[in-house]
């Protein structure tokens, strides 16, 4: 009996890690202390933090289930960084089946044009201090509550996405009555190329009016050096075109990594970031940033910033 019992603990302790094998903890603790132009000495420095949770199922036939769940923290309850994030949000959360046809999410997401597009800016070391904030209406489609997309199968480094999205009012997210996603995406050795358009009817960004977002880019890697351009227009019912080019490059010196970059927007003036990174290991790095928006204040002042951090993943 004895041996039964002990047997059966044995198995129980072996099978219990297995069902929880397809499922991945993962993320970030990255303080910033920053020195920002009107500011009170540190005041915009921040701790920020991510928290990713996947997991995975087999369905047969070729099918895989997996959800998404992503919770982070931007700056302070009290103290707003210099993208004017505050306290702890829920990012993603999301349901995905995949399969030979591609695969189809369902769920609250970063639309395309936020995460290739506008991310697309972001070649600096900081967290806090990129470009993308240089960017006229830079939160247009940046989280969305409800959203369906669908991504193809990359056939010879080609692939392209499709997402409806009805707005839901909240935290981190533009107010849509309905909107549309498309991206095509080519990447092949060392080389990226990506068109994108987001069109919304009635969006909060607009006053709510139609607008519409759209979004070319390519960046080239050749060795140890990135480089990176994009152009992207908003285009809003009644309004003038804001258009804004992107130029940016990044190179790698061992542990030492060196970016630039430089965005001109034709509402926020020119916006101008450079960093160095050191990498400690695999998954630290400390760094030093300086950013300058111009023109980026409510009275038309400029907004420049420093900040040194440590970033550490798991």
């Amino acid at each position: 009996m004895k041996k039964t019992i002990i047997a059966a603990a044995i198995a129980a302790s072996v099978a219990a890690p297995a069902a929880f094998a397809d499922v991945s903890i993962s993320g970030m603790v990255n303080p910033e202390f920053t020195d920002r132009s009107g500011a009170n000495g540190w005041g915009d420095s921040a701790v920020n933090t991510d928290l990713v949770i996947k997991g995975s199922e087999d369905l047969g036939n070729g099918l895989t289930a997996s959800f998404k769940y992503h919770i982070f923290h931007d700056g302070d309850s009290s103290t707003s960084g210099i993208d004017g994030s505050t306290g702890g949000k829920t990012a993603d959360t999301s349901v995905s089946i995949k399969g030979d046809f591609g695969t189809v999410i369902a769920g609250r997401m970063e639309s395309f044009h936020e995460s290739v597009s506008q991310a697309f800016t972001n070649i600096d070391a900081s967290h806090d201090l990129d470009l993308e904030n240089g960017l006229a209406a830079s939160n247009f489609g940046d989280r969305v509550n409800s959203a369906l997309a669908y991504v193809s199968p990359t056939v010879n480094g080609f692939h392209v996405g499709v997402a409806s999205i009805q707005g839901v009012a909240g935290d981190d997210v533009d107010s849509f009555n309905s909107a549309t996603d498309i991206i095509a995406v080519y990447e092949n050795a060392g080389l990226k190329v990506f068109a994108n358009r987001l069109s919304a009817d009635g969006a909060d960004v607009a006053g709510n009016e139609d607008a519409s977002a759209t979004a070319y880019g390519a960046s080239y890697k050749m060795g140890d050096l990135e480089v990176r351009a994009m152009k992207r227009s908003i285009e809003v019912d009644g309004s003038d075109d804001q258009d804004s080019t992107f130029f940016g490059a990044k190179y790698n010196m061992g542990a030492i990594t060196l970016a630039a970059g430089n965005v001109d927007d034709d509402t926020n003036g020119d916006s101008t970031i450079y960093s160095v990174s050191y990498a400690l290991s695999k998954r630290t790095s400390v760094y030093l940033a300086d950013v300058d928006h111009d023109n980026d204040n409510a009275d038309g002042t400029d907004v420049s910033a420093t900040t040194v951090g440590v970033k550490h993943t798991f």
